[in-house]
């Protein structure tokens, strides 16, 4: 996935582009591989250097972490690109070990003097990766699944009762009956 960024007379402008999960290595769990994903980047340009700040968003298909349904959503992420055109002849700035001197930031890219686009697939991988959810819900309101019979709670009361008590802490269980 690239962004022509150089090669438009506007200084603003914005760029959609779609891509298939799989093209962008998207294809292990929660994504199948066939889902598409959207990207709009609202771009920004002054003269050589350029600010493209993109959403993401692809719908996923994944387990719920208390109820064990299968539910889909979308993921949405953003990010910020900046990226500097080098003028001929000139050089990116090198890494260096030495704090004091230029530390070179992740987001920004540059770019030959005679290039007008750069690849944003790693960005977009990336971002979507960091967004999707560790422990999906189906809902805020699930209730999960019963710890005595395995029942859904969202779809059905199954009547148990979860009067298990440690006999551990009985003694605390006494304490309360006593005072009320």
């Amino acid at each position: 996935m690239n962004l022509i960024l150089f090669d438009t007379p506007e200084t603003r402008f914005t760029i959609e582009e779609s891509a298939s999960a799989a093209s962008l290595g998207l294809d292990e769990e929660p994504f199948s591989g066939n889902e598409t994903l959207s990207v709009t980047c609202s771009c920004h340009r002054d003269g050589d250097v350029a600010v493209a700040e993109c959403m993401v968003t692809v719908p996923v298909v994944q387990v719920c972490a208390r109820c064990l349904a299968d539910g889909s959503s979308t993921v949405s992420t953003a990010f910020t690109l900046v990226v500097r055109r080098l003028h001929q002849g000139e050089h990116p700035p090198e890494e260096s070990e030495d704090e004091d001197t230029f530390e070179r930031d992740e987001d920004v890219r540059f770019l030959p003097h005679d290039q007008h686009m750069v690849a944003i697939g790693d960005l977009v991988h990336d971002a979507v990766l960091l967004a999707v959810p560790d422990k999906p819900l189906c809902s805020e309101e699930c209730r999960g699944l019963c710890p005595e019979c395995g029942g859904n709670l969202n779809e059905t009361e199954c009547g148990c009762t979860s009067e298990h008590h440690d006999p551990r802490w009985r003694g605390l269980e006494n304490l309360f009956d006593e005072n009320g």
